[in-house]
């Protein structure tokens, strides 16, 4: 037999059931909803990286070994043409010595042009790995964002 006390603790512990669940939801809720920014900031930030390597980073350092080897290329032509003067003129110790500093600038320009040829090269060869590489990150970062969002 129900007392009227035991009927009250019984609908105060009923209640108390109610907001507790509540109170739970509203943590799930606040969770989900954190996890859910964390998420979507983590995919822009991988869309970003990817944007700026494609459009930024990748064409500047193509464009800035572009200018080294125009400007070696110079260089090495620059050193060519002395040399070609410097032969003119035998005997003098004085052409001799600018002679062979000439020749060796030209080594110098040669090995520097191999180096930012090379340099050059591998950029290319890896731009399609280094985008793949982005573009899994921001593969990864979409796919959090799914599963965050897919109802459990």
């Amino acid at each position: 037999m129900r007392t009227p006390r035991s009927a009250s603790l019984m609908l105060l512990l009923i209640a108390a059931a109610g907001v507790a669940t509540s109170v739970c939801q509203t943590a799930r809720g606040a969770e989900h909803a954190g996890e859910m920014a964390e998420a979507f900031r983590a995919l822009e930030e991988a869309r970003i990286r990817l944007r700026l390597f494609e459009r930024v980073d990748y064409p500047l350092r193509l464009q800035e070994v572009d200018a080294q080897i125009k400007l070696t290329q110079a260089e090495l032509d620059s050193f060519r043409r002395r040399i070609a003067e410097y032969e003119r003129f035998d005997g003098s110790r004085a052409v001799f010595l600018e002679l062979e500093n000439a020749r060796l600038m030209l080594n110098a320009g040669r090995l520097r042009m191999q180096n930012l040829e090379r340099e050059r090269l591998l950029l290319q060869l890896h731009f399609k790995d280094e985008r793949r590489l982005r573009q899994l990150q921001v593969d990864a970062a979409s796919q959090r964002v799914a599963e965050i969002q897919s109802p459990r």
